[in-house]
């Protein structure tokens, strides 16, 4: 049988016996991984929501700009794109991101490679709104690198 009471747990704290105060909700970055093995994939996305983003996930370019044109058409954005540079059949990372700036213009793209000076012939991306991270890489400088380019302002309109 259930009673009308509910159970001391399940009871409000008020105030004045020491109810925590409102947890602060803070800007979470939307984020598009592109990976086209499983694994990293996922292991990818669980990193990043576990520093509080919200993350998005697709196994090749196709998918990914079949996302950046929905989230376009509804008036969502992807402030990073986070991309493997060899992505298997189809389109390479390089390749998606020239593409993704026609669904959003001013996404910023993280190039993730084993070969990181191929991409722009040196490391560490070309402007203010790329990077590259070669592989292997450690997880705080892939979250601190996503932060640092989620957080930079738009050029020409919000992101």
């Amino acid at each position: 049988m259930h009673s009308a009471t509910p159970a001391p747990a399940m009871r409000a704290i008020s105030p004045a016996v020491g109810a925590m105060p409102p947890v602060a909700v803070h800007w979470r970055p939307s984020v598009l991984v592109v990976e086209d093995e499983p694994a990293i994939r996922m292991l990818l996305r669980d990193l990043l929501e576990d520093a509080g983003m919200h993350v998005e996930d697709a196994k090749d370019a196709e998918t990914a700009l079949c996302l950046l044109s929905v989230a376009a058409e509804v008036g969502g954005r992807y402030r990073v794109l986070v991309t493997d540079v060899n992505l298997g059949r189809g389109l390479d990372g390089v390749a998606l991101a020239a593409l993704a700036r026609g669904h959003a213009p001013n996404i910023r793209v993280i190039y993730v490679t084993g070969n990181p000076e191929r991409v722009f012939g040196r490391s560490g991306g070309s402007g203010f709104r790329e990077r590259v991270i070669g592989k292997p890489f450690a997880n705080s400088e892939l979250v601190a690198t996503v932060l640092d380019l989620a957080a930079s302002p738009a050029v020409g309109a919000n992101c």
